[in-house]
């Protein structure tokens, strides 16, 4: 398939303690190695998320891994249980849903204002209890590491080699945990702390965005032309901050559909492009647009993050990440414990704090017990 690719699907249970019953059937593609003679093994690669399709970021191996390491291991990745092309596979809301979802102010100032959040973080979790709620207790990461390791025996390999970056992190260490003996190598890139709680998890991610952030502003300022001025990097992040204020009062244009380029639209958007820093040069030329009351590129980006195609249709990374995340980890149920989090999480990383912390609210009403 795709030429120089192999692809099959992995069947795997539902229910690991009841193997008879329902299952799941897995994509899972490869890439042989271009010297077959020198070949060690297969390299089972995951690219985060949750969510991420293994399938499409293995499609991508030619750019993403490098040429001694394709020269001499099969790329091999694959969509965990509920993700992509999983069948079955979660999905909680529709596009437009999702649009009005990923608009909606996540930066309240005051208990009066978290009305909106609050609403659709509960009519998310309601979707997917509706849509996919036989599923939901089934896609966390413990019960994907185990798909793992049938996958590694499918492959024909005693040992198994894996590269996990971000939330990929996670999966491979269960993956240690549950199997150690059957671990050859493992690289963990941008590794989460497999013992923090989901609130602590959030408040840590925020904190990178905002060193990314940083990073990005005396970057622009060191050269001509930065669209934040020269006022140093407080005073970039005070423009920004300044921004999304004025956006989510009164929205940009956006010239490709009907999609607000208001405040939350314009921060995912940057969120987007901290993600590497090849992304830089559109981030500067997306800020200047944006300061002139254009924000349709930052809208772009943010689509993107979220896997928005132009026709408005979602792939279901949002789902399958908010089902796994809300499965894996304990989450509070008391709004006043979101409210209290949110706000520190905005003292330390005044940008994107309070953003990621309000982002796991559906996890407060999710319908299956973590």
């Amino acid at each position: 398939c795709d030429k120089v690719f192999r692809c099959a699907r992995l069947l795997v249970p539902f229910d690991y303690s009841r193997p008879a019953w329902r299952r799941f059937s897995l994509p899972v593609i490869e890439l042989p190695a271009t010297h077959p003679a020198e070949r060690i093994g297969a390299l089972l690669v995951n690219p985060g998320g949750p969510g991420g399709s293994g399938v499409a970021y293995a499609l991508q191996a030619r750019t993403e891994i490098a040429a001694p390491v394709r020269a001499r291991f099969d790329i091999v990745g694959f969509d965990p249980r509920g993700v992509g092309g999983s069948e079955p596979a979660v999905h909680c809301l529709t596009g437009p849903q999702l649009d009005t979802y990923f608009a909606t102010d996540d930066t309240p100032t005051s208990a009066a204002q978290d009305g909106p959040i609050v609403a659709e973080s509960r009519l998310f979790a309601r979707g997917c209890e509706q849509n996919s709620g036989a599923l939901l207790r089934y896609v966390g990461t413990r019960n994907a590491a185990r798909d793992m390791d049938v996958l590694r025996a499918a492959l024909g390999q005693a040992k198994l080699t894996y590269l996990g970056k971000s939330y990929g992190t996670y999966l491979g260490t269960w993956y240690a945990r549950l199997f150690p003996s059957h671990v050859r190598a493992l690289v963990l890139d941008g590794a989460i702390d497999p013992a923090s709680s989901g609130l602590s998890m959030n408040a840590v991610q925020a904190q990178g965005f905002e060193v990314a952030l940083r990073a990005f502003i005396a970057n622009c300022e060191a050269a001509s032309g930065c669209p934040l001025g020269h006022a140093g990097v407080a005073g970039g992040v005070t423009r920004i901050q300044s921004l999304l204020t004025r956006a989510t009062a009164h929205p940009l244009a956006n010239e490709l559909d009907s999609q607000p380029a208001n405040g939350a639209m314009l921060l995912n958007g940057i969120a987007t492009a901290l993600y590497n820093q090849a992304y830089w040069g559109t981030l500067r030329s997306a800020l200047a647009a944006a300061f002139g009351g254009n924000g349709t590129v930052l809208v772009e980006l943010a689509n993107a993050l979220f896997e928005r195609s132009s026709s408005g249709q979602y792939s279901n990374l949002a789902d399958a990440e908010t089902a796994v995340d809300c499965l894996d980890r304990p989450w509070p149920r008391s709004l006043a414990t979101w409210r209290s989090a949110a706000a520190a999480a905005g003292r330390a990383a005044p940008v994107f704090g309070q953003a990621i912390m309000w982002g796991s609210l559906a996890c407060a009403y999710w319908p299956v017990p973590s």
